[in-house]
């Protein structure tokens, strides 16, 4: 993927292939082309880059080229899937564990509870565009994943520091590893948290 407007900055890319502007901050230049809002008051927009400048003498902060949900703040992510107002497709892999880890961090006793019920609320409002809907035992492994990471190192300060020191999660194929296919798409699956069939949990 080639992004014309970004040639002269060296960037990366993630593991969802987002690039990024790494190590310097730069002041983009563009044209707005969509803007979604979040609540009452807070609007994302969606800009097209024209042109930029970059401050090579400045290492902080990190800043991201734009996505939808992406990089918007933790209380603003969090706001948006409680009053149901994120879109499906914002709800990705990645914004998945977002909200698990902020769950997790913020009330870790009552985390699961919270996180089950805003998950169905979501899926049963947004069911025309996912007709496979919520799946208790694909939330549930990743509720147990980040749950175990937790356990072991907890000094993260941010999602982004808890993803970039645990990116094996980012891998949207890891839960295949521990269950087929068949079994993790089952109604029984859907409706309840079941065991794999082909690798034990090992990290609960």
């Amino acid at each position: 993927m080639k992004i014309p407007h970004l040639n002269n900055f060296q960037y990366c890319k993630d593991f969802e292939n987002v690039p990024f502007i790494q190590e310097c901050p730069v002041s983009l230049i563009g044209s707005p082309f969509d803007s979604h809002t979040i609540g009452e008051e807070r609007i994302v927009w969606f800009i097209k880059v024209l042109t930029g400048h970059c401050l090579q003498n400045v290492t902080d902060p990190l800043v991201y080229f734009g996505r939808s949900f992406y990089s918007i703040g933790d209380e603003t992510f969090l706001q948006s899937l409680e009053d149901q107002e994120i879109s499906f497709q914002s709800l990705t892999h990645r914004a998945l564990l977002r909200m698990i880890w902020m769950y997790k961090t913020a009330s870790p006793n009552s985390a699961s509870k919270h996180i089950k019920r805003g998950l169905r609320r979501f899926y049963e409002r947004k069911s025309h565009f996912n007709a496979s809907g919520y799946n208790e035992t694909l939330v549930e492994f990743y509720i147990k994943q980040i749950s175990h990471a937790l356990l072991r190192d907890a000094s993260s300060s941010t999602f982004e520091e808890f993803i970039s020191e645990h990116s094996r999660l980012l891998d949207a194929s890891l839960i295949f590893k521990y269950y087929s296919r068949s079994l993790l798409h089952s109604a029984r699956a859907k409706d309840e948290f079941i065991q794999p069939d082909l690798l034990p949990l090992d990290f609960v």
